[in-house]
């Protein structure tokens, strides 16, 4: 399994907003600043393991229950990669079955 940050934010967004509070309420909860929650948030900023621990501490849960999360958002990602990775091969031998972009997607990661 590969480390993902954007599979952390949006992990992290998703629990968030599933006990329908604000970016403002976590970091608040979590001792963080908003902007760092953002940066998180959107993948643009690794959180360490202090952060994620008062991360997981603001959202009622444990450190090992968000890593959980985590891992199965990744998990399920790299599922759905393979998929299409899977459905662009089956494409170059009958009829174009996936979308132009995700080829060239595909194309630009060297999955083709």
């Amino acid at each position: 399994m590969q480390f993902d940050n954007r599979a952390i934010g949006r992990t992290i967004r998703n629990l968030r907003r599933k006990k329908g509070i604000s970016q403002d309420v976590l970091s608040g909860l979590a001792g963080i600043a908003r902007t760092h929650l953002t940066m998180i948030e959107n993948g643009d900023k690794q959180a360490n393991f202090e952060t994620l621990w008062k991360l997981a501490n603001a959202l009622d849960m444990r450190p090992s229950e968000l890593v959980a999360f985590i891992e199965h958002e990744i998990e399920q990602c790299s599922n759905s990669w393979e998929y299409v990775k899977i459905a662009a091969a089956d494409s170059k031998k009958s009829q174009p079955l996936v979308h132009p972009v995700i080829r060239h997607t595909l194309h630009m990661h060297g999955s083709l």
